[in-house]
């Protein structure tokens, strides 16, 4: 595989992308059934191309190995690693958002679920890993302790772990007057941000030019899925026309159409 080829430069507010995701990306997207191994060289060179140097990467991948998300087997000269079940839990989870979800929500029944909780101050981590998971699943905060979403959510997965039964209440129905579903909206959600992210996006992958395809990939759908698992996926009507998420979802289209076969075919041919 041809080396060092320069990538799209990162905006100065742009989380720089951890090589965990990008090797649960490079193995997701190329390799995802567990007959799906590739050697430790291939992914230390496909990272270096996306801007982490070679101890990183080893370094990661003796955590994931320690923390269950990579296999690793010793194939002559060569160390190979494949995903766990756990982890292609969480690559299936990815592809979900960047394949099959529409970018925005044209089904909505026109119900709300509603959680709101109250607890002691002593549970503070809790709270905290509440507001994080309801964040994930779609929710904004209408005030401190009321958070809603246009979604019939999974709740049992949310709350999963955190011991909370006692300390909320869920409904799921409609505002009633003199709350209207668009004060709602424009109190819970931050729609300039979300589009602003998606903005970024575009500018970052519009115009490539030359591009190394796997690095490429991997750090793109990085890239998207940061801002998929935090948009709430508002109903159609209370987005402005032109809503970038679609735009960005077309252009992850165009782009995997692009990289991923090359990108597949150099993998396969990695030197033994």
């Amino acid at each position: 595989m041809a080396r060092s080829v320069p990538l799209p430069p990162v905006a100065e507010s742009e989380p720089r992308a951890r090589p965990q995701n990008l090797i649960l990306n490079l193995l997701g997207i190329y390799f995802p059934d567990a007959e799906g191994w590739l050697s430790s060289r291939s992914i230390v060179d496909v990272l270096a191309d996306a801007g982490h140097g070679e101890p990183a990467t080893r370094a990661t991948l003796a955590r994931m190995v320690r923390r269950g998300l990579v296999f690793r087997r010793v194939d002559g000269r060569r160390t190979l690693f494949a995903l766990t079940p756990e982890a292609r839990g969480i690559v299936e989870d990815g592809r979900r958002l960047v394949w099959e979800r529409d970018p925005v929500n044209r089904t909505w029944d026109g119900s709300w679920t509603s959680l709101a909780f109250s607890m002691p101050e002593s549970f503070q981590r809790q709270r905290h890993e509440l507001r994080t998971r309801l964040s994930r699943a779609g929710f904004g905060a209408v005030r401190a302790g009321l958070w809603i979403s246009p979604h019939d959510v999974d709740l049992d997965r949310v709350l999963d772990g955190l011991d909370l039964a006692e300390h909320i209440i869920v409904m799921r129905g409609v505002p009633s007057p003199p709350t209207t579903p668009e004060v709602v909206v424009a109190q819970a959600f931050d729609l300039d941000a979300v589009a602003i992210r998606y903005e970024r996006f575009l500018d970052r992958w519009a115009d490539v030019g030359r591009a190394h395809p796997a690095s490429s990939e991997i750090l793109m759908t990085n890239h998207l899925l940061r801002r998929a698992r935090h948009d709430p996926r508002l109903p159609v009507e209370f987005l402005p026309e032109n809503w970038p998420a679609e735009t960005a979802a077309r252009l992850y289209r165009t782009r995997y159409a692009e990289w991923h076969e090359r990108a597949r075919q150099d993998l396969l041919a990695e030197p033994v």
